[in-house]
C-alpha cells in the first residue's frame, strides 16, 4: 500500500487537536448533570447542577480575575451547594462588596463567586471541575471587566 500523502508529524499534531477540542466542547454539551468542584487539596467541594452543562465559559480583565487567570462558568445560585469544608471557605470582597469571592484557606484555590454582573448567580472556577482538563480551554475570551465592567456602564448611562 502506498500513500500520496506525505505524513509529518505536524499534520498529526494538528489533528491531535482538533480532536481534542472537538471532544471537549462535546463533553460541555452532553454534561447535564451533577458534577463535583474541589480545591486543590480536597478540603473544599461543592456539588454544582448543570443542567446545560458548562454556560457563560469566560475569563475577565478585572483586578482580581486577571491575577488568578481562571476559565470561569456560571450556574444559578441555586445549583451550587458546599457539601464539605464550609468552614474552610474564605470570603474576599472589594470595591463595591457586591461580588463575594470564595477560596480554600488550606490551599488558597479560588472555587467560586457570586456574581457582581449577575448576583443571582455563582462563577465558578472550571479547573476545579472533576474531569476538566483546563488545556483544552486555552482561547476562551476575556470580558472587559477593567475598563467596561457590565455593572459600572449601567450605572454611568443612568447619568447620560
Amino acid at each position: 500500500f502506498q500513500s500520496h500523502h506525505q505524513w509529518d508529524l505536524g499534520y498529526f499534531q494538528g489533528h491531535l487537536r482538533y480532536f481534542r477540542q472537538a471532544a471537549s466542547h462535546y463533553w460541555v454539551g452532553i454534561m447535564s448533570s451533577n458534577v463535583s468542584l474541589k480545591c486543590h487539596c480536597g478540603t473544599v467541594e461543592l456539588q454544582l447542577t448543570l443542567p446545560n452543562g458548562l454556560e457563560k465559559l469566560r475569563r475577565c480583565n478585572c483586578s482580581i480575575c486577571s491575577r488568578r487567570n481562571a476559565v470561569v462558568a456560571s450556574v444559578t445560585i441555586d445549583n451550587l451547594k458546599v457539601v464539605k469544608g464550609s468552614a474552610e471557605l474564605k470570603e474576599y470582597t472589594f470595591n463595591t462588596h457586591t461580588a463575594k469571592h470564595y477560596f480554600c484557606s488550606i490551599c488558597g484555590i479560588y472555587t467560586h463567586h457570586q456574581r457582581r454582573s449577575v448576583p443571582s448567580e455563582y462563577g465558578f472556577n472550571i479547573a476545579c471541575v472533576e474531569g476538566i482538563k483546563i488545556e483544552d480551554y486555552l482561547n476562551i475570551e476575556y470580558l472587559d471587566g477593567r475598563d467596561s465592567h457590565p455593572k459600572d456602564t449601567q450605572w454611568e448611562l443612568q447619568f447620560l
